[in-house]
C-alpha cells in the first residue's frame, strides 16, 4: 500500500509538473531531477501506473498544446515552435510530422476546413 500511494504521488507530481513546464521541459530527465528521482524510475513508475511512459507523456502534452494553437490562435508555425520550447522550428514539424503523420500546415488547413 505504500509503494502504491508513493507512486501514484509521484505520478501527480510528474503531471503537475508537466502542465506547468511541457514548454520548458522536453527530457525525462528535466522531470526527474525536479522530483528528485532517475530518468529510468520515473519512467517505469509512469509507464507501470498509466500504461504511457513518461517520455509519451511529455510528447502527448507538447502534441496537444501543438495541435490546440494551430486550431485557434492566428500564430505562425514558427511562432509556435519558440513557444513550445523548440531551438528551432524545423525540429517542431519534424516532431509534428513524426506524431501525426502531416506537417502542422497541413494540419491547421485541415482544421480550418471542418
Amino acid at each position: 500500500p505504500q509503494f502504491v500511494e508513493a507512486s501514484n504521488n509521484l505520478l501527480r507530481s510528474f503531471e503537475q509538473l508537466l502542465n506547468r513546464h511541457y514548454a520548458e521541459w522536453h527530457k525525462v530527465s528535466d522531470y526527474a531531477d525536479k522530483l528528485s528521482v532517475t530518468a529510468d524510475y520515473l519512467n517505469k513508475t509512469v509507464k507501470g501506473i498509466t500504461g504511457k511512459s513518461a517520455k509519451e507523456h511529455i510528447q502527448s502534452k507538447i502534441l496537444i498544446e501543438a495541435k490546440r494553437n494551430l486550431q485557434f490562435s492566428v500564430l505562425s508555425s514558427k511562432e509556435l515552435s519558440y513557444q513550445l520550447g523548440f531551438d528551432e522550428s524545423a525540429h517542431f514539424n519534424n516532431f509534428f510530422k513524426k506524431m501525426t503523420g502531416i506537417t502542422p500546415s497541413e494540419f491547421r488547413l485541415t482544421a480550418q476546413m471542418s
